[in-house]
């Protein structure tokens, strides 16, 4: 009977969700954002705990551990520019990126808020001048736009996409899909920051991959 119970149990887990990738960042988000979903979510993720913790089988406890994020990285990790706020699109760009890497044996990239704002500053700069590609309205290039940050670098890679009104998980699926952009997904590079602009009509995202001229900084921003 317990075995039953237990085949039960498992089916209830894969017809209750998919999975996706699960982070730290995105249910503070649907938390705060989105209460009654939210709560809907821990109701019906806890009672299916519960029953794992009824039938005695601790695969399944550990399961429900993680589903809750699951779940929740699924619904927030969807919508579109428009219904998130720009450091939240950030943020969820980061946590995909990380779990990639990570689904690819590399260790996650480590958040530079200085290089979120060197990318937020050339996304804006992309948007308003209409521009796709890796060169400002100035003509500067990614390593321009560090050096104008005061930011020495021995390493560094810059990914950009533009399609309107796409998710986080199509933006990174698109980066993942092409090759070039792939390999700074799955590169050697320390630190990322990642930068989002949308005037309503044009989108641009930047995410700028960067190792410091002298190794490590003891001071990381996260």
């Amino acid at each position: 009977m317990k075995f039953i119970l237990t085949i039960f149990a498992i089916f209830f887990i894969s017809s209750f969700s998919q999975k996706i990738y699960a982070n730290n960042g995105t249910s503070y988000i649907y938390q705060n954002r989105f209460p009654e979903q939210y709560n809907r979510l821990i109701e019906k993720v806890e009672s299916a705990r519960d029953f794992a913790t009824y039938i005695g089988n601790v695969n399944l406890l550990d399961t429900f551990n993680d589903l809750i994020e699951e779940i929740i990285e699924y619904a927030i990790s969807n919508y579109p520019p428009n219904q998130i706020s720009f450091r939240e699109f950030e943020w969820l760009i980061f946590d995909l990126t990380n779990e990639y890497r990570e689904n690819n044996g590399l260790p996650p990239f480590i958040w530079r808020e200085d290089i979120a704002i060197v990318s937020r500053n050339f996304s804006r700069d992309l948007v308003e001048n209409n521009l796709m590609g890796h060169i400002g309205s100035n003509n500067s290039t990614p390593a321009d736009r560090l050096a104008a940050a005061g930011i020495a670098w021995s390493s560094l890679a810059e990914n950009v996409d533009q399609l309107h009104n796409s998710t986080p998980n199509q933006i990174v699926q698109r980066w993942i899909d092409s090759e070039g952009h792939r390999n700074n997904l799955l590169g050697n590079e320390l630190y990322i920051g990642i930068g989002f602009y949308t005037d309503g009509y044009r989108t641009r995202i930047v995410q700028k991959f960067f190792t410091p001229q002298f190794g490590p900084d003891p001071t990381d921003i996260y």
